[in-house]
């Protein structure tokens, strides 16, 4: 099992573009076969920035980070945001 695609709208699972750019996929798994599998069809819906959270017991903070997706898009009242993962 692998999580993932829970941090962003269905909308924008097959190519995400946004104006500033590409969002960041989260995924959390404990099989890293499965991972690679999730990986590879990632890359295949254009997603080309991926990170790997590490095993399944992170799904429940991918799971809080979906709630502040759906807060954002509330208080917004629209649904056209992603979350990008910088480092530096």
């Amino acid at each position: 099992m692998v999580k993932a695609f829970n941090t962003i709208g269905n909308q924008y699972f097959v190519d995400p573009s946004f104006g500033e750019g590409r969002p960041t996929m989260l995924i959390a798994g404990d099989d890293q076969d499965a991972k690679c599998t999730v990986g590879d069809a990632l890359s295949d819906f254009g997603w080309s920035d991926v990170v790997d959270i590490g095993g399944i017991a992170g799904s429940r903070e991918l799971e809080a980070i979906c709630i502040v997706w759906i807060k954002i898009g509330g208080i917004r009242g629209a649904w056209d945001h992603a979350f990008k993962l910088l480092v530096g």
